[in-house]
């Protein structure tokens, strides 16, 4: 036994601790440990069931240097400096085909700017206009795991852009 008197918070007040208790509490944590790395991968995944409703609020701001090829095949450095925001409430909606989710949303404030550029002389900005913020999204995935995205507006036509 080991006798240890701490100043704080109480001078004076002996903690009397039992080094026969570090080795059963070292085992069992030990043990624990063990336990747990011989279960499975934990898979964390949300399901989405038909019905259930999402509030999407996204805001991204980025800057920074890429390289890409020039004329002559060299590598040039170019300036990407941009800001995002994109806000919507998204419905799952029943699919109409295995291995596809369909869902709805109502984009409630859409807006992509970035500049691009060696003196940040290309500007590209992207919205969605305000006659087609409802859009149904179709997603299927494919063997190889990515995603193909359909988005039609009940509203109206969609511009390449807002696709």
């Amino acid at each position: 036994m080991v006798s240890v008197q701490p100043s704080f918070p109480f001078p004076g007040t002996k903690i009397m601790i039992r080094l026969p208790c570090l080795p059963v509490c070292f085992l069992a944590c030990f043990a624990l440990l063990s336990v747990a790395a011989a279960d499975e991968p934990v898979v964390l995944a949300e399901p989405f069931p038909v019905g259930s409703e999402y509030r999407v609020d996204i805001r991204v701001e980025l800057s920074g240097r890429m390289s890409v090829p020039n004329k002559d095949g060299k590598p040039q450095l170019v300036t990407v400096v941009g800001k995002s925001v994109l806000y919507y409430d998204e419905r799952v909606l029943p699919s109409d085909e295995p291995g596809t989710e369909k869902v709805l949303r109502a984009y409630r404030d859409v807006q992509f700017a970035r500049t691009i550029g060696i003196g940040g002389d290309r500007e590209q900005r992207a919205d969605i206009r305000k006659d087609v913020r409802r859009m149904v999204v179709i997603r299927k995935t494919l063997p190889n795991r990515s995603a193909v995205k359909s988005p039609f507006s009940p509203d109206g036509p969609l511009m390449w852009s807002e696709i």
